[in-house]
């Protein structure tokens, strides 16, 4: 089974925003988005049977339209929110550290293992995306397509490739670009 996951689009502000669960506007139209997935995915491949999301506007109108293109299931899985930030979602960075400054440094120093207040740690992420994956073996469907959220994809590599996390979070997750994922049945 191949699992084939592409990143939503570019937000509108990067960066100044700790924006996980909160529905943002991007940069690029949820229709063209799905068009630029469409037309870059392999063209050796059947499209997927499949296309999964989790309920955030940024990804899931794009696997909508993607469904739709390719005639395939549209599902959507809460397990694939990008991960919880807790009471830092939604608010500017610059907001935080000045609000919960102590809570920051520590966050900043010991990211792996500890979460932002009523927010989630690495683990916990990956707890989810583990779980979402045993269900897909339940499908019928040989492919599957998602459109995710950069956590999400770097809990894919350390669930599937054994990557640690901060590898995984060393690596660069491009924005509408196919990424494959080979899933092997238990």
């Amino acid at each position: 089974m191949i699992l084939w996951v592409a990143r939503h689009a570019p937000v509108a502000d990067p960066g100044a925003r700790c924006y996980g669960r909160t529905d943002v506007a991007v940069t690029v139209p949820h229709d063209r988005a799905a068009a630029t997935l469409a037309a870059s995915f392999p063209p050796n491949e059947p499209p997927p049977e499949a296309v999964w999301t989790s309920p955030v506007s940024r990804c899931a109108a794009v696997a909508e339209h993607l469904a739709g293109h390719w005639r395939a299931a549209f599902r959507v899985d809460a397990a694939l929110y990008e991960m919880n930030f807790g009471a830092w979602d939604g608010l500017c960075w610059t907001d935080i550290r000045a609000r919960d400054g102590e809570a920051y440094e520590r966050w900043m120093r010991e990211w792996e293992h500890v979460a932002p207040p009523g927010g989630e740690a690495p683990q916990d992420i990956e707890r989810r995306v583990r779980a979402w994956l045993t269900s897909l073996s339940l499908e019928p469907a040989q492919s599957h397509g998602l459109v995710a959220h950069a956590g999400v994809v770097r809990a894919l590599y350390v669930v599937l490739e054994g990557c640690s996390w901060p590898d995984a979070m060393g690596r660069t997750v491009e924005h509408l670009a196919w990424v494959p994922f080979r899933l092997g049945h238990s």
